[in-house]
């Protein structure tokens, strides 16, 4: 059973990747999606700016575009912010996975280290408390055993947001290929 989910995920991920890289250059990123056609494309150039202009006015701008791709990661000069919260997520991640696995009470997951400064935490960190209330209740209320009883309802409610998006993506390429026009979208994060 393991191979055949992981053949199947791999496949998957070559016929997404493959598909999402065609679709982008044939038809382009729609322009409703302000995230995908003006904010992804900027950010690299927004990053860069400031530090161009400064290297330019310092003088060393030249003498940094000369270096080999070794030479610019060994002269690397990370900002100390960035330090303290990579190596205190670094930690965060560790330290939680520990006490995940040793104690059983531990609430909080060691993923949560991975995208507490990002977008999706802002939308999906309500239903994700949620679905941790509903287990520890669960738990303290029936046990194991109605945990057990209630993971294919869980599963199921998983899968079925998971058709209900794919319907909506089966409709728009219908419409598409039926009428040639851009479906409307269905935004799976809200505003």
């Amino acid at each position: 059973m393991t191979r055949a989910v992981l053949v199947t995920y791999l496949i998957g991920i070559l016929v997404a990747v493959f598909t999402v890289i065609i679709v982008s250059y044939d038809f382009g990123t729609p322009v409703q999606y302000h995230w995908s056609y003006q904010r992804m494309p900027t950010l690299p150039f927004r990053a860069a700016e400031p530090t161009l202009l400064q290297l330019k006015a310092v003088g060393t701008l030249e003498a940094s575009e000369a270096l080999t791709g070794w030479q610019r990661i060994l002269a690397i000069k990370p900002v100390p912010a960035f330090l303290w919260a990579a190596g205190m997520g670094f930690i965060g991640v560790l330290l939680f996975s520990v006490l995940r696995l040793r104690l059983r009470w531990w609430p909080l997951h060691p993923c949560m280290f991975l995208i507490w400064a990002t977008y999706p935490i802002t939308v999906m960190s309500h239903a994700i408390l949620f679905g941790w209330l509903i287990k520890k209740l669960c738990v303290r209320f029936g046990g194991n055993r109605l945990v057990l009883k209630l993971k294919p309802l869980a599963v199921g409610v998983i899968a079925a947001d998971i058709v209900g998006a794919l319907i909506f993506m089966i409709a728009g390429a219908l419409y598409f290929f039926v009428t040639g026009n851009q479906p409307k979208s269905y935004r799976y994060f809200p505003r």
